[in-house]
């Protein structure tokens, strides 16, 4: 639903290896919204973003990076996600100089 558009919206995507992904407006007789439409298929192509929408089936950690919708998958074991992306941050954070 929401949360599936907002992640669209974000500039980096990563995903726990037991994540699931899943459009889910179709079950709430909506077509999308939150800017999903629009940005899905500028990420997974038009063809599949019209299969997400309309066949409203879930798909896994492993499916969302073959197709381009997250860029990597971190084990959601323990605190090992959340200290992996808070990683990602700083990394990204330090390698920028201030103006």
């Amino acid at each position: 639903g929401a949360g599936f558009s907002w992640a669209c919206a974000c500039d980096i995507r990563i995903g726990a290896e037991n994540a699931l992904f899943r459009a889910g407006f179709l079950t709430a007789g909506l077509s999308g919204d939150f800017g999903g439409t629009w940005l899905l298929p500028r990420i997974v192509g038009s063809a599949k973003a019209r299969e997400l929408y309309l066949m409203n089936e879930k798909i896994r950690a492993e499916e969302a990076i073959r197709i381009g919708l997250i860029s990597k998958i971190i084990p959601a074991r323990g605190e090992t996600f959340q200290q992996e992306v808070h990683k990602i941050a700083q990394e990204m954070a330090t390698a920028a100089p201030l103006a």
